[in-house]
């Protein structure tokens, strides 16, 4: 019986991760389009510019859906 059970439990899990995959493109896609600009773009960016904590408080942000993105598409493809 648990033969049976494991590839089902994959497949929820797969697709889990998807759906945590779509949302996390979605906030990165929402940092580019509010910055008009790549993560690495705004990271230069904005340390030429004076102390702005909202835009640090972005970058923080944005860099942990990087990791985020980066960590789920290796599990997925693993």
């Amino acid at each position: 019986m648990d033969r049976e059970l494991y590839p089902k439990k994959t497949k929820i899990s797969a697709m889990s991760e998807d759906v945590s995959l779509v949302s996390v493109k979605e906030k990165i896609h929402s940092f580019e389009k509010k910055h008009g600009c790549s993560l690495g773009a705004f990271e230069d960016r904005i340390e030429q510019l004076p102390e702005d904590f909202e835009l640090w408080d972005d970058l923080l942000e944005w860099k942990a859906y990087a990791d985020s993105l980066r960590e789920l598409e290796s599990r997925i493809t693993d």
